[in-house]
């Protein structure tokens, strides 16, 4: 027998993955295949769905949370693209297994007031049970 794979039962054993707050850091970590801790090993290795079949892979729920600078650098949306692009699943359909839950505007971490503060919770929560049940 051989030994467990932790990132790989991990993987298994979800059915989703929410990743909230998701900091610039590990978006970047994830957007370049960097992985080098359990949970950037989880994703690399996680089920989108397998080419040439019908089986169904499994839905990621992002929710970034950064400084509002850090949120609104062109290199923020160009790795979550690229992320999203990898839920879509054998290019059979147009909509991601990826989700993204937008942060909102408040005061941040840093004390500056901001569009970058964790979504409410209550969003991340419905665009989970929403990702489930599509």
């Amino acid at each position: 027998m051989k030994d467990p794979v932790l990132h790989i039962q991990l993987r298994d054993w979800a059915d989703i993955a929410v990743i909230a707050p998701l900091s610039a850091h590990t978006l970047a970590k994830i957007a370049t295949g960097l992985c080098d801790d359990t949970l950037t090993c989880v994703l690399r290795a996680w089920d989108f769905g397998y080419k040439n079949s019908l089986k169904k892979g499994k839905p990621i729920v992002l929710a970034p949370a950064c400084n509002t600078a850090m949120w609104e650098h062109p290199l923020t949306q160009s790795q979550l693209d690229i992320v999203v692009k990898f839920g879509i699943s054998n290019g059979q359909s147009e909509s991601s297994l990826v989700k993204i839950v937008n942060p909102q505007v408040k005061t941040l971490a840093c004390g500056e007031v901001g569009n970058g503060a964790l979504a409410n919770t209550v969003d991340i929560a419905k665009a989970a049970k929403d990702s489930m049940s599509e």
